[in-house]
C-alpha cells in the first residue's frame, strides 16, 4: 500500500510538470502548476469575528475568502487551530479537535471545500515538539507505570530545560513547563503524528503542514533534526501525495540549507526578514545604489546558496515586529518593500494585515491583534497580554476605496505575481544596468524569459534597454505613486521609472 501511495504520488508529479506553462500569460490562480506561489499567514482568533463573541473562528475565515482570493493568494496557512488551553494554542491538549474558541471539525471541513473551491489551498501549524500539560497523553506520563511515560523525556535529577514533577522525578520543557518536550524516539510517538496526519489531510482534507520550531525537535542535535523533519516529510506525502510541508528553521543561510537535505518542499527564508533582513536592509537604506547592490547581491546570494529549492521569503510573521513599524511607518517604503517581496523567488507568506500597513511590536501578543476590517470597535478583540493595539492605517473597507491605497499596491503586487511564473520560479540573471540605482533582473522558466527593473530612488529615471534583449512589451508595472511606461522600439526598450517603480517586461 504504501509503495503504490508513492507511486501515485511520483504520477502527480509528472503530470504538474506536464501541465506547466512557459511564459507570463495571466493564468488563473487556481492553475495547477501555481506551486503554492502566494500565501497568506492568518492567526484565526484575531482574523474575523463571524459569531459575535469577540474572538475570530473559522467560519469568519470562510466568510473571508472572496477577499484573499481577490487579493491572489493561492494558499492560506493556519496558525495552530487545535484544542489548546492557551490563546497562540501551540501547546495541543487534543490533535483531533478544533480548538472550541474558533468552531468546529465541520467547521474546518467547510472552510477547506471553499477554500479548494477558490483554488486556494489549505496547510495548517502542526506541532509536535511538545504537547500542552493538559494533553491527556502527558496527564497518563506522569505514572511512570503508564504506557504513556515513554512518550515524554524524563530525568531523575535536575537539569537546564527540565522541570519538577515530584522529588526525583522532572520533564523535558524546553519552551516552557506548559508544554512537555515529547519523546520523537518513541516508535508509539510517531506512530500517533502518523495517524494525526492522516487525519487532518485525508479526513479534514487539508493540504499539508507548516511545521514550527524544526532546529528544536532535538536539542542540540541538529542531525537527528533534519533527519526527524525528513521522516515527516517523507511520512505526510505517503499518507497523501502532493501534500506541501513547509518548516521554520529560524536561523541564517547555512542552517537553513543543511535543513534543506531532508528533502521538505519549503523552509521559510529569515535572511529576508525582520529588521536586519535583505529587504528591510534595501528599502531604509539612504542612498539608492546601494539599496539596489544590496537587493541584487541577495538574489544572488540566495540562488547561489540555495541552488534549485522553493523558499518561503517573508517581510514578518507572527513571532517578529510587523515590517510597517520597521519600516518607519512609511507608506511608500511599506509598499515599495511589497513590491522587492513580491518579486523574489519561492513562495512568499504575507501575515495577515500586513497589506494594510498594520503595526505590531513587543510581546507576541502586540504582534497578533485584530485585523481592521471596518471600525476599531468591529475588530476582534485583543489576545490577552496584549498591551498595545494601534492602527496607524486606514481599515480594509476605507483602502479598497482607494486606488493608491497599499491595500491595492498589495492586490496589483500578488496578483502580477501570481500571473507570472517566471517570477517565482525563474532562475534570475543580474543585466548591467546604465544606472546605478535601477535594477535589472531577467528571470527565466521552462525556456521563457522576462525582465524586471526596478528604480530604487526617489527620482523618476529613464533608460534604454539593449535591443538584444528582444523585449516587446509590457506585462506589468508596480508604482507608489505615478506610473511607470515602457515605450518599445527597434533601438530597444526605453523605460519610464517612476520613483520607486518596478516594470515588468517580456
Amino acid at each position: 500500500m504504501i509503495m503504490m501511495k508513492k507511486l501515485i504520488s511520483i504520477v502527480l508529479v509528472c503530470m504538474m510538470i506536464l501541465l506547466s506553462l512557459s511564459g507570463c500569460s495571466a493564468k488563473p490562480v487556481s492553475a495547477p502548476d501555481d506551486d503554492y506561489r502566494n500565501w497568506y499567514e492568518i492567526f484565526v482568533y484575531s482574523f474575523y469575528d463571524s459569531n459575535g463573541d469577540g474572538i475570530g473562528d473559522l467560519n469568519g475565515v470562510t466568510e473571508k475568502l472572496d477577499y484573499i482570493a481577490d487579493m491572489s493568494f493561492n494558499g492560506i496557512w493556519l496558525m495552530p487551530i487545535m484544542q489548546s488551553p492557551s490563546y497562540h494554542k501551540y501547546d495541543v491538549a487534543d490533535y483531533y479537535t478544533i480548538d472550541s474558541q474558533y468552531g468546529t471539525n465541520a467547521d474546518f471541513q467547510t472552510l477547506v471545500e471553499q477554500a479548494h473551491k477558490r483554488g486556494i489551498r489549505v496547510i495548517i501549524d502542526l506541532p509536535v515538539n511538545h504537547t500542552s500539560s493538559e494533553n491527556q497523553w502527558f496527564i497518563a506520563a506522569k505514572d511512570v507505570n503508564s504506557p504513556y511515560h515513554g512518550w515524554y523525556n524524563w530525568s531523575d535529577k535536575p537539569s537546564v530545560g527540565y522541570h519538577e514533577l515530584s522529588d526525583m522525578l522532572y520533564y523535558e520543557g524546553r519552551f516552557q513547563s506548559g508544554m512537555p518536550d515529547l519523546n520523537l524516539e518513541s516508535g508509539e510517538v510517531r506512530a500517533e503524528i502518523e495517524k494525526i496526519m492522516d487525519f487532518w489531510l485525508n479526513d479534514m482534507g487539508a493540504d499539508g503542514f507548516r511545521l514550527d520550531a524544526c532546529t528544536s525537535y532535538y536539542t542540540d542535535d541538529q542531525q537527528k533534526s533534519v533527519d526527524f523533519l525528513g521522516w515527516l516529510n517523507t511520512e505526510a506525502k505517503t499518507v497523501k501525495p502532493g501534500s506541501f510541508v513547509v518548516g521554520e528553521v529560524w536561523s541564517v543561510l547555512t542552517t537553513i540549507q543543511t535543513y534543506y537535505r531532508s528533502g521538505v518542499d519549503s523552509l521559510f527564508c529569515f535572511p529576508t526578514a525582520n529588521t536586519d533582513g535583505y529587504l528591510a536592509a534595501a528599502v531604509n537604506s539612504s542612498k539608492p545604489e546601494k539599496a539596489a547592490s544590496i537587493y541584487c547581491d541577495a538574489l544572488t546570494t540566495l540562488q547561489n546558496s540555495l541552488g534549485d529549492v522553493i523558499i518561503s521569503p517573508f517581510l514578518d510573521n507572527h513571532d517578529l515586529a510587523r515590517s510597517a513599524g520597521f519600516l518607519g511607518t512609511d507608506e511608500t517604503k511599506i509598499k515599495f518593500a511589497a513590491g522587492l517581496l513580491s518579486i523574489l523567488p519561492g513562495g512568499t507568506f504575507v501575515y495577515y494585515g500586513d497589506e494594510i500597513g498594520m503595526k505590531g511590536t513587543g510581546n507576541d501578543p502586540n504582534k497578533r491583534i485584530g485585523m481592521l476590517w471596518t471600525t476599531e470597535d468591529k475588530t476582534t478583540k485583543p489576545p490577552p497580554g496584549a498591551t498595545s493595539v494601534k492602527y496607524s492605517f486606514p481599515s480594509v473597507k476605507d483602502q479598497e476605496k482607494d486606488k493608491n491605497s497599499i491595500l491595492n499596491y498589495y492586490k496589483a503586487a500578488m496578483k502580477l505575481r501570481a500571473e507570472c511564473p517566471e517570477i517565482a520560479r525563474g532562475t534570475v540573471e543580474i543585466l548591467q544596468s546604465p544606472i546605478n540605482s535601477v535594477a535589472i533582473l531577467k528571470k527565466t522558466y521552462n525556456g521563457s524569459s522576462i525582465y524586471i527593473a526596478i528604480n530604487f530612488s526617489s527620482e523618476k529615471q529613464q533608460l534604454t534597454l539593449n535591443s538584444n534583449l528582444g523585449i516587446t512589451k509590457t506585462i506589468g508595472q508596480l508604482s507608489v505613486n505615478g506610473k511607470s511606461t515602457a515605450k518599445i522600439k527597434s533601438a530597444g526598450a526605453q523605460l519610464t521609472l517612476a520613483p520607486y517603480g518596478i516594470l515588468v517586461l517580456d
